[in-house]
């Protein structure tokens, strides 16, 4: 059976013997009203002209304490993410930089997939070229330790952004 349910409805309190899914396109900041390096303008399709004021509607850093906040009080079973921005560090000696789940989706109770190394490094060259920042965007799952865990077949790692555990 499958169920809809409206949005901010704690999927906590839905009967635990259901799967809770949430899908959500976190929007990632690098693509609010970047400038693109090809046209020198902001393409019409980020512009987001819907989204003012934007300093309350798009700014990050007034945006990801709501979603973390919203993500955690949905008790979902699987959380499927598009759009996230994923935080880098250097890996010093001339090698690629790693990717991982920023801080604030590492959510307690949760594991997650993210992309491989080799399909984030290509966005990040492709979002270099683009916009002029080294970023890699791409799609997480997370799903909750103590309702579900990786299946001991799950082995092949090529397609970790699209594969459920």
């Amino acid at each position: 059976m499958v169920s809809i349910v409206p949005k901010n409805t704690s999927l906590g309190t839905l009967n635990p013997e259901y799967l809770r899914v949430l899908s959500y396109n976190l929007l990632a900041p690098i693509y609010v009203r970047p400038l693109d390096l090809r046209t020198g303008q902001v393409q019409a399709f980020a512009a987001f002209l819907w989204a003012e004021p934007a300093d309350q509607v798009l700014a990050w850093e007034v945006r990801w304490p709501r979603l973390r906040k919203e993500l955690e009080e949905s008790r979902a079973d699987v959380i499927c993410l598009q759009e996230v921005q994923f935080s880098s560090s250097e890996a010093g000696g001339g090698t690629a930089p790693a990717f991982s789940l920023p801080d604030f989706l590492q959510l307690e109770g949760y594991e997650w997939r993210l992309p491989s190394l080799e399909e984030m490094t290509e966005m990040a060259e492709r979002n270099k070229r683009v916009l002029g920042q080294y970023v890699a965007i791409g799609n997480a799952v997370l799903w909750r330790r103590e309702r579900l865990q990786p299946s001991p077949q799950d082995k092949d790692t090529r397609h970790q952004s699209t594969r459920v555990p």
